[in-house]
């Protein structure tokens, strides 16, 4: 009885089950929208999330399955996940999982093809490893702040480009490509030890370093090592150089367990292995990428770049470099506008460049789909962080990763540096392979000198991790300086000469975390109309209500002093509510006697309101080191600051720019300037870096001024806080 009572409960789970899923396809196909969605049935202990347009995740823990439509939440505990697609639905248990179809969906085969899946078809997927790791998204005592400790962690960042562009060495990837036998071996151990029980890694380990092969290969290995990297490694994983890899996370606590001196040489074979194997899947990526766009240059084919927010902002940078460097015009355009301006003008072969940080970004994949829908034959290309997201799985043809690992602050920081970075890497990529295919376009003197101009920029791109520590080291100062004369100002304008994308970048950082009005504008355009605002304005903010306040306070105590006994204290509110009407353009006093009328026209008399409370307007200048944009930004200086406005400048050293800021228009007493220096460069695209830096060192200044004046006088819920700002989030998966 016992037995048959068991069966019959499984039986009803299973048809509860079953009952479920028609359930889940008939819902679907009755909500309109983007959702994702959880259910969870506590008799069964079974449950269903459905992902349908917007951000879902799964991963599998140790004896669990966990959902989130956050990445980051699931690294916490674990690194294995299950890919999930748009129209799907997953079911679950505490270590089982089956995946469906939750609509109908057609499927491209190539050549033309395509396969209709119905809805409520079960799929079969593996999971897969997770390139970002929890590690990553901790904490360091070291900084107060999340964005401070990304701002600090782009010269890593970078620099993991850099490494998988580069390789670790030109001796080891000759060393990998000449042991074809030996590489295969690695490749295969690795994709075991990553399956193995953490208590079997490290014995699996010291079973290969006996292995015959690697014994005999291991020392010409050492010897090709870079001479920083072949001393005796030590108790720590600095030998562990390859950033955001599943295999390197790995291999860094094995490194760390482990005593045996052979072993971990062996260690740091595997892992300069395995950032050879990156290194030569990122250089193809490239190169993949630079076919594409010269073929569709060739032919006449549009280019776009489609983003979001800060990556839009990148796609702006881009457009320069490309223009610069490559000679190759890229269209930066907001999904929104894309779909406005050429959504029904799309050719077969044009190219649409998605960017985007999370890869879930909603805007962005809503045009994929539509560009999807046209039929026509597009290149799709992502250039994304998080490999396992719906643009980088579903949405794209190649994929490029950004190699900066998880970011948690809301404002984007190190993410804008690695796109920028990459798409400098790709903008060199496709000049070098312009200039290798064209045979028409240059004579041999030109040919040489763009050849040259290429090279000095590659070895440029290897200087910009210095770059930013360097700006990070020297600019400290003076943007603390900067930062408390203006976090108060309720609106700032950052005025770009050339380098546009920097000042809406900037922009947007201080507008996020500072909670202030903030416009970047092409120097130039600021003539054309917005330099209204200089000089008494309307936009009032903090500072000019302390001095509103003190100037009304002072009236009052001139009223009590001429009043000299002929009026009663408390008619004395009589006189105090006339004058606020007064101030605020209401003349009607008949309440007033003739002795309250009399003393009240005595004190109003040449009495100005806004008397000594107007501030001069802060504008921001940046512009690279070339002479013609330091003489426009000298002229943009001289012409604002004689209207009423402060003067910082974001650029180089120059005597002309300083002395334009330093010197104070005549009859301005309240005049400000402030001169933060980056590092000489001589070159407007690596300004681009620098100056990128300092307007986040800056937004992060003045939200941390600012957080701490409001939480001191007692506003609460102001929202300010430099890594999680009112109102944001990290990935915008909603209409």
């Amino acid at each position: 009885q016992l037995e048959l009572s068991k069966h019959e409960e499984q039986n009803n789970f299973k048809i509860s089950i079953q009952y479920m899923r028609e359930a889940i396809l008939k819902t679907v196909k009755e909500i309109k929208g983007s959702f994702a969605a959880v259910i969870i049935d506590p008799v069964t202990q079974t449950g269903w999330a459905l992902k349908h347009g917007s951000s879902l995740y799964a991963g599998i823990g140790k004896g669990f399955i966990l959902i989130s439509s956050d990445l980051s939440s699931i690294l916490k505990y674990s690194n294995k996940l299950i890919p999930l697609e748009a129209q799907e639905f997953i079911e679950f248990n505490h270590q089982n999982y089956s995946i469906f179809k939750s609509s109908d969906k057609t499927k491209k085969l190539g050549e033309g093809k395509t396969k209709l899946i119905s809805a409520g078809t079960q799929i079969e997927r593996k999971p897969v490893r997770s390139k970002l790791r929890y590690k990553d998204t901790q904490h360091s005592p070291k900084y107060d702040y999340f964005m401070e400790q990304e701002i600090h962690a782009q010269t890593d960042t970078v620099q993991s480009i850099l490494l998988k562009l580069f390789g670790e060495s030109s001796n080891l990837n000759n060393y990998f490509k000449s042991n074809n036998n030996l590489t295969e071996k690695t490749d295969k151990f690795l994709n075991e030890l990553r399956e193995l029980d953490p208590e079997v890694q490290l014995e699996n380990l010291t079973d290969l370093s006996k292995d015959e092969d690697f014994k005999t290969k291991l020392p010409v290995f050492l010897a090709a090592l870079p001479a920083d990297s072949s001393a005796e490694p030590g108790s720590s994983d600095n030998l562990i150089t390859t950033l955001n890899s599943t295999e390197s996370a790995l291999l860094s606590r094995l490194f760390r367990q482990t005593t045996n001196l052979q072993v971990k040489y062996l260690i740091k074979f595997l892992d300069s292995f395995v950032n050879f194997k990156e290194s030569r899947n990122f250089n193809n990526k490239i190169k993949k990428f630079s076919k594409i766009i010269r073929e569709a240059g060739e032919n006449g084919r549009h280019i776009y770049l489609a983003a979001c927010g800060t990556s839009y902002h990148a796609a702006m940078s881009a457009c320069l470099f490309f223009n610069e460097i490559a000679w190759t015009e890229l269209i930066p355009i907001l999904p929104g506008e894309f779909r406005g301006r050429y959504s029904n003008t799309v050719k077969n072969n044009d190219v649409v460049i998605a960017i985007s940080q999370s890869g879930e970004t909603k805007d962005l994949v809503d045009i994929l789909n539509d560009i999807e829908k046209t039929g026509k034959e597009i290149n799709r290309i992502a250039i994304v962080n998080n490999l396992n997201s719906t643009i980088a799985q579903e949405k794209s043809d190649l994929t490029i990763p950004l190699h900066c690992g998880p970011e948690i602050a809301v404002p984007a920081t190190k993410s804008f540096i690695n796109q920028i970075t990459i798409l400098y890497v790709l903008a060199l990529e496709v000049a070098r392979q312009n200039l290798k295919q064209s045979t028409q376009d240059f004579n041999p003197s030109a040919r040489v000198k763009k050849e040259k101009e290429i090279q000095i920029r590659l070895d440029n791109l290897k200087y910009i991790p210095e770059l930013i520590d360097e700006t990070i080291k020297t600019t400290q100062l003076p943007i603390e300086d900067a930062a408390r004369d203006i976090f108060l100002a309720p609106s700032i304008q950052i005025l770009a000469t050339k380098i546009n994308s920097v000042a809406k970048e900037g922009s947007l950082k201080i507008r996020e975390v500072v909670l202030n009005h903030t416009e970047g504008f092409e120097g130039a355009e600021f003539k054309h109309g917005p330099n209204t605002i200089l000089g008494k304005n309307t936009i009032y903010g903090v500072q000019f209500i302390e001095r509103f306040i003190n100037n009304f306070a002072g009236k009052i105590t001139e009223l009590i002093k001429n009043n000299k006994n002929k009026i009663e204290p408390q008619n004395i509110a009589n006189l105090i509510n006339a004058l606020t009407s007064n101030i605020f353009g209401q003349k009607n006093r008949i309440n007033l006697s003739d002795e309250e009328k009399e003393l009240f026209n005595k004190i109003i008399s040449n009495y100005d309101p806004l008397n000594n409370s107007s501030f001069p307007y802060p504008l921001i200048y940046i512009t690279g080191p070339e002479e013609r944009d330091t003489e426009l930004t000298v002229s943009q200086i001289n012409t604002h600051k004689i209207r009423g406005a402060n003067t910082i400048i974001i650029a180089e050293e120059n005597s002309n720019l300083r002395s334009a800021a330093e010197t104070p228009p005549a009859n301005a007493p309240h005049y400000k300037s402030h001169y933060i220096a980056l590092p000489r460069t001589g070159d407007t695209l690596l300004t681009i870096f620098s100056s990128t830096v300092v307007l986040q060192m800056l937004a992060l200044e003045m939200s941390v001024n600012k957080m701490k004046y409001l939480d001191q006088i007692g506003i609460i819920d102001h929202g300010v806080h430099p890594d999680v700002p009112k109102n944001v989030s990290k990935s915008i998966t909603v209409d």
